[in-house]
């Protein structure tokens, strides 16, 4: 069992400890919680400089075993000694990693809206963007939008703006509105909605959900759920169809009135939805996993809203196809 807390940070998973078997990463708050795979027993515990809660990635940036966990502009070991410290950003940057060809970066993003990339090998900077930002940044999405063979980095902004920037430089390539948000931008995803192998950007803004072509940030569809939308969207098949669908969730308010879950159709149509009369406080919060679970062959969508009193803490399992 996992230490109880309030966090927004997903575990990350990976052999960070070089024995060859996956340890589960739980950053909570200020602490870092390393568990044993296999048993679920607490390997190690570290403190962070941080106070509330920030994502995180694992790679491979030394000769030594095992993976190495980035969190804000830090590198650590699994025993959590500071491997190096980025000095392009600040403390509190989201976080993600990278290889394209035989360069390996890390691309931080500050709450004070910076965008860096480091190399991840010392920490060096190699370039720097100014993209907006605020207390609850969102984070960098690293993948190939468009027909190039190079990755693009892509980020939401508080400005209302999409941005994708060349990750080799950070030369911003486009940049899209899609609206404000009442206190946080929520991370963009990646996935092909129309079956031609290229991921498209996924961008909530506002009260709309939008897919965006990577190639030149052009609109291809957008879906208004009535409110403001927090959080990251999922992207993956739900329907059977083989083109990613999209689901998202509208908040209502935390211990208050709840919020409601959309499931998208990679058309732009709505598939389902629920809690537009149950509500669900504090949707956005938690996480929600795609997968089959019961062995039937087809996938179920499972739900974690926020617990902690900010929402019922209680999860969540519908059949994917319809809600039921």
């Amino acid at each position: 069992m996992l230490s109880p807390g309030l966090s927004e940070a997903e575990p990350l998973v990976g052999d960070v400890d070089g024995d060859g078997m996956p340890e589960l990463v739980q950053i909570l708050g200020s602490v870092v919680n390393i568990y044993n795979g296999s048993t679920g027993t607490l390997e190690n515990s570290f403190s962070i400089p941080y106070s509330y809660p920030i994502g995180g990635a694992l790679a491979d940036i030394s000769p030594s075993p095992g993976l190495e966990i980035i969190i804000g502009n830090r590198a650590y070991t699994s025993s959590g000694s500071i491997i190096w410290t980025a000095s392009c950003t600040n403390e509190k940057a989201s976080t993600a990693v990278a290889a394209d060809g035989l360069d390996t970066l890390v691309i931080l993003r500050s709450t004070g809206g910076i965008l860096c990339a480091v190399r991840a090998s010392n920490g060096l900077t190699v370039w720097t963007r100014s993209v907006g930002g605020n207390q609850w940044g969102s984070s960098p999405v690293i993948g190939n939008i468009n027909s190039t063979p190079e990755l693009e980095v892509v980020v939401n902004g508080t400005d209302g703006y999409v941005r994708a920037s060349r990750f080799t430089d950070g030369a911003v390539l486009w940049s899209t509105y899609v609206g404000t948000y009442d206190y946080t931008e929520p991370n963009v995803s990646l996935g092909d909605i129309n079956g031609d192998c290229i991921d498209k950007v996924i961008a909530p803004g506002g009260y709309n959900i939008y897919a965006l072509n990577g190639s030149d940030g052009s609109v291809i569809w957008s879906y208004n759920v009535g409110g403001y939308i927090y959080g990251a969207p999922s992207v993956g098949d739900i329907n059977g169809d083989g083109l990613a669908d999209v689901i998202v969730s509208k908040n209502s308010g935390c211990g208050g009135s709840g919020g409601t879950l959309y499931v998208i159709s990679s058309f732009g149509t709505l598939l389902w939805s629920y809690g537009t009369t149950l509500g669900i406080p504090c949707v956005h919060g938690g996480g929600r996993l795609i997968l089959d679970i019961d062995g039937d062959n087809e996938l179920e969508l499972i739900l974690a809203p926020y617990g902690d009193g900010w929402g019922d803490g209680i999860i969540r399992v519908f059949k994917a196809s319809n809600g039921t």
